[in-house]
């Protein structure tokens, strides 16, 4: 697998690489706001900002959004989070490490950009076992507070990156209907499994 996903990254960065996106940080009240542009002609679909550099502490932020819009090319984009710290050190320290493109194209340390490709399958297994899941629950009767149950029951065991997915499949679950909220699924595994660059 960790050739695979070298070899995808060296394809992506094999073209013109195109430019990381631009970044400003703002403080706000218990928190900081990263402010994140696409300079580029293709959408962002994810990006990882971290605190380089600096002694003493970390901070890192990723999102990926290849099953949304991203980031249109032009436009910049407000990302809250709990950290004060990002806002208060030199801007020189807080970076956009990695971010991938709609088109496949890629941009960064080739090690960031590994790890965002990881992050997206594992987001695609997780999510391709919620669907089983949920579709054997409903066939066997379950309840949606029961499948919410099990599935909370089910992510203790798993990483941060399938966490995340589980309790976002478990809040549709709890404001729309158990079809509802696999129809959702399904749109979104159907996104990432035909994103670019190809997932191994």
């Amino acid at each position: 697998m960790k050739l695979s996903i070298a070899l995808l990254v060296a394809l992506s960065l094999t073209a013109a690489d195109p430019p990381l996106p631009g970044l400003r940080v703002e403080a706000v009240p218990r928190g900081s706001v990263l402010y994140v542009r696409n300079v580029y002609s293709q959408p962002v679909a994810a990006f990882l900002v971290e605190l380089v550099d600096y002694p003493g502490s970390r901070f890192s932020y990723s999102t990926d959004e290849v099953a949304g819009q991203g980031i249109p090319p032009g436009v910049e984009k407000a990302f809250p989070v709990s950290s004060m710290l990002v806002a208060a050190v030199s801007p020189e320290y807080v970076k956009v490490q990695a971010a991938l493109y709609a088109d496949g194209s890629a941009c960064g340390n080739p090690e960031d950009i590994k790890k965002i490709l990881v992050w997206r399958k594992s987001r695609l297994e997780t999510t391709r076992e919620l669907i089983h899941r949920i579709d054997a629950a409903q066939s066997n009767g379950t309840t949606a507070s029961g499948i919410v149950d099990g599935l909370t029951q089910w992510s203790a065991s798993l990483g941060a990156v399938a966490r995340v997915v589980i309790v976002q499949a478990i809040g549709d679950l709890e404001q729309k209907s158990i079809q509802d909220a696999l129809s959702e699924l399904k749109r979104v595994e159907r996104a990432i499994a035909t994103s670019k660059p190809a997932l191994p």
